[in-house]
């Protein structure tokens, strides 16, 4: 049976191919434009989501009068971690642009973290070779991520040469991590130990005024993050010297919201994205997706409204109501799957293109997720299920006299009216014959109603108009003769 509906589908397609091609183009364009603009919205979304600890991860946040900041004096370090509860690790980094010697080669402005040596109990950058935690305790030991390290030393083992930064500070590669996703808040070659900044810099640790270091912390489970930050201000408020005394308000902006909401902070460790877009972009799209869905069912429903006739007919052969629901679904379900499989080819087309304007490394295979596959099949049988419907159960009730032409009788009636030269005593008899005001009618089924209701006018106005004719003989002129 089903064998019997693809073979029919199939025959109605290539019976109308221009119809069949506009509708599952037009569908497939608006599937492939919302399927790219979804890989890019997936993708601002998902930042710093990969660590572990991404939801109890904060960055500490100064409100100011027209811009916030999120840098903070790395002295205050010592007293934060000591005084306010609810902290479960603390952490400061820094990002800085140095001058790097590796064998022969000499590069400037190469992008190198500093933090403090529990960096890796927040964030979780996965070790290539060797073992990061302990290279970061060291002094005189530098992290490189794989892409740096095959930058530098090409195929040969990273671990145990030797780098020196802006011709003072030597250092030996004690560990690898991974290259960082391209979902994260900052992007670097390597991280040194703050031991650099003691030794290059020594007044950048101990000054109340040097405000130069992006402060994250762990916080405890249960902890809230106003409280915390709270107990924040207050330690400053309580340690700070005289000449940094003063209001310190401060808030906690997790580590998954740095990326899109960060557009009033200023200072940042390199550019971040806007939430902004991100809406616009997701208006956009579904605004797009709603109108190819209107137009798919409107040429779908403009289309299976002229099978009345083929509906009549199957039901003569036997068919039943059930199996004409069948067919029509079956039908637009397979436009709905073709208009699907082009949007993917025409999406996969242009993503390169996309990825290149984007800065992202956009892919299809991104989606192969449980709930993005759950949440395109419901939307597929959602639009399968109103774009069948009319077709489905409509057009299935028809019974096959319903589909014969229907043919409405009007009586003929002629109207006489008096001729030029009758005088009022000559007989009614010379009377000119008037014209037909209405035949019978061969009408379609589906305009029998509307025609109905013109031919009733029509009546009623002959009624009318022979009424009047009674009184128009007997009527005498004042000038003689008629008009």
């Amino acid at each position: 049976m089903w064998k019997n509906y693809l073979r029919t589908a199939l025959r109605n397609f290539n019976r109308s191919r221009f119809f069949t091609l506009i509708n599952i183009l037009g569908l497939g364009i608006g599937l492939a434009t919302v399927l790219v603009i979804f890989l890019f919205i997936h993708k601002e979304i998902g930042f710093d989501r990969y660590h572990s600890q991404s939801g109890r991860i904060y960055r500490q946040v100064n409100i100011g009068r027209e811009f916030n900041d999120p840098i903070m004096p790395a002295v205050f370090y010592d007293y934060q971690a000591s005084e306010v509860p609810g902290i479960e690790e603390l952490v400061r980094i820094k990002k800085y642009e140095l001058v790097v010697r590796a064998e022969e080669q000499k590069l400037a402005d190469q992008p190198f973290l500093v933090a403090d040596s529990n960096l890796f109990s927040l964030f979780d950058w996965q070790a290539y070779m060797g073992d990061p935690v302990s290279a970061l305790h060291k002094t005189n030991t530098v992290i490189l991520t794989r892409p740096a390290a095959e930058k530098y030393f090409g195929d040969q083992d990273a671990i145990g040469k030797e780098l020196l930064f802006e011709n003072e500070y030597n250092t030996i590669v004690g560990a690898v991590i991974e290259d960082i996703p391209d979902q994260s808040f900052v992007h670097f070659s390597g991280i040194l130990p703050m031991d650099y900044v003691k030794r290059m810099n020594p007044h950048a640790l101990t000054h109340w005024g040097n405000s130069s270091f992006q402060y994250f912390c762990l916080l405890e489970e249960n902890a809230d993050p106003e409280k915390v930050a709270d107990d924040i201000s207050e330690c400053w408020l309580r340690n700070s010297p005289g000449e940094n005394k003063g209001s310190y308000p401060l808030y906690l902006q997790n580590l998954e919201k740095i990326h899109l909401h960060s557009s009033n902070i200023r200072w940042e460790i390199e550019p971040q994205g806007n939430i902004t877009t991100v809406r616009i972009l997701a208006v956009t799209a579904i605004m797009i997706l709603i109108l190819a869905c209107i137009n798919f069912i409107n040429l779908s429903t403009a289309r299976n409204a002229r099978c009345f006739r083929e509906v009549g007919l199957r039901k003569v052969l036997g068919s039943s109501r059930r199996q004409v629901i069948h067919q029509f679904m079956l039908e637009t379900s397979l436009y709905i799957l073709a208009a699907v499989v082009v949007g993917f080819i025409l999406a996969e087309i242009s993503l390169p293109w996309f990825s290149g304007f984007s800065g992202y490394e956009l892919s299809l295979y991104s989606l192969a997720s449980p709930e993005i596959i759950g949440v395109v099949v419901v939307f597929l049988i959602v639009l399968i299920a109103i774009a069948g419907s009319y077709p489905a159960f409509v057009l299935s009730s028809f019974t096959p006299t319903d589909a014969q032409p229907a043919v409405v009788h009007v009586h003929v009636v002629e109207i006489s009216a008096p001729g030029p030269d009758r005088r009022p005593d000559r007989p009614a008899a010379d009377l000119v014959p008037g014209k037909r005001m209405a035949q019978s009618i061969c009408l379609p089924h589906q305009h029998t109603m509307v025609d109905f209701r013109c031919c009733h006018f029509i009546l009623h106005c002959v009624h009318f108009l022979r009424g009047i004719l009674p009184d128009l003989e007997n009527h005498q002129p004042q000038s003689g003769g008629y008009a």
